[in-house]
């Protein structure tokens, strides 16, 4: 798997990290900067994050196609609507 710095939505660190983002958009949905400084946003910010995480991988690998991406989409929409609840200042995967 993959190593990844999560940070919090809107935070000071990640409005100075990365300032093109439009940091409003990032308190509803979620989204994925790589290494590269390639930007992933909704269902495909997602499908990064559960890429790099061994135990989902089987789980991404279902949902990246396109019908599997419309799928994915439904779930994605009820996890961004709930996600902004949990609280975690920095995780390291």
């Amino acid at each position: 798997g993959g190593r990844g710095e999560f940070m919090r939505a809107g935070s000071l660190g990640a409005r100075g990290r990365f300032p093109d983002l439009e940091h409003r958009q990032t308190l509803r949905v979620l989204h994925v900067v790589d290494s590269n400084g390639a930007v992933y946003v909704g269902e495909r910010a997602w499908l990064v994050c559960a890429m790099t995480l061994p135990r989902w991988q089987p789980l991404a690998d279902a949902f990246n196609s396109r019908a599997g991406m419309r799928v994915a989409r439904v779930g994605v929409r009820l996890a961004d609507a709930y996600r902004h609840r949990r609280h975690c200042e920095v995780c390291t995967v």
